[in-house]
């Protein structure tokens, strides 16, 4: 197995829950893709095994523990718009897990990283930003 939901639930503020009661198991060495409408839970699902979102209730396990997620999970988006999905500090954090950063390393890479660029709302959607350079930026930043 390299990834196990069970049982999880997310929901935005007092709507529908977007997870309800999801079970997945992805064996290693197995392609899985997510398939479904917009607003289905694909992104908030990815967001969460990545450790950007949690879930509710219910639990992710990542296996084998101990090891990066670049080293066992790859994401293949239909376009780039993940990172219009997701704030500037939840962007930053996302790939500094993609490369498996220690979370103390990813904090030291962020706080500098908004401090360097002046992003002062760093809680605003990266699609705000007025430059379309960031994922570029974020990729020379963090290799």
């Amino acid at each position: 197995m390299a990834v196990q939901v069970r049982n999880g639930f997310k929901k935005y503020g007092r709507g529908e829950f977007v997870l309800n009661n999801l079970n997945v198991n992805i064996g290693r060495g197995e392609i899985f893709g997510l398939l479904g409408a917009s607003g289905c839970g694909k992104t908030t699902l990815l967001s969460c095994i990545v450790g950007l979102r949690e879930l509710d209730m219910g639990e992710i396990t990542i296996f084998p523990r101990g090891n990066n997620l670049a080293q066992i999970l790859g994401y293949m988006p239909q376009e780039t718009a993940l990172l219009n999905l997701l704030t500037i500090v939840e962007s930053l954090r996302y790939f500094g897990i993609i490369y498996g950063m220690d979370e103390s390393v990813i904090k030291k890479r962020v706080d500098f990283l908004t401090s360097f660029l002046d992003l002062r709302k760093t809680n605003n959607l990266v699609h705000t930003l007025r430059w379309g350079k960031f994922p570029k930026l974020l990729r020379k930043v963090y290799s």
